[in-house]
């Protein structure tokens, strides 16, 4: 059996850019500012799956490299693969971030572990030369990274 051979990459968030967040779901905000992963995993089926996003995801060729790049816990992997498989999101490989470094977000500095993880995880495919051709995420400060490698980048609100 021959293995598939890929010719570009397309890197995909999940949150608010391929799932929508629930407005009306639960405070998964602690008192003590951190974050509960696991009541948020409990409300993934009442997220609304963002068509358009995962209709270009589907019309990716064949030897497009889908890697799904989120800051959901890696506590919560099950629970994110099950929502994937029912939400018929297709992907490759799904990164997610370590417990430790998901354990220490909280309402002050989500966004900025946020970024600095996902441009950490960008910048190690590109030391493995690997070609990314397409970035689809709400993150704009991980979008600003990555167009200054040269990267289209894709703001999901621009598609909704």
């Amino acid at each position: 059996m021959s293995e598939q051979i890929f010719n570009e990459i397309v890197i995909c968030d999940l949150d608010d850019t391929l799932i929508k967040h629930n407005s009306n779901g639960p405070n998964c905000v602690r008192a003590d500012e951190s974050f509960d992963f696991e009541l948020y995993a409990q409300d993934f089926p009442n997220r609304k799956t963002i068509d358009e996003v995962l209709n270009l995801l589907n019309s990716l060729p064949e030897t497009t490299y889908i890697i799904l790049l989120t800051a959901r816990n890696e506590l919560i992997r099950e629970e994110t693969e099950e929502d994937l498989e029912r939400r018929g999101v297709p992907y490759n490989e799904l990164t997610m971030m370590p417990e430790d470094l998901a354990d220490s977000m909280d309402q002050s500095n989500y966004k900025g572990v946020q970024t600095t993880f996902k441009i950490s995880m960008f910048n190690q495919l590109e030391l493995d030369e690997i070609k990314v051709k397409l970035v689809i995420d709400d993150l704009i400060p991980f979008n600003v990274h990555c167009a200054n490698q040269g990267i289209s980048v894709l703001n999901p609100n621009s598609l909704i």
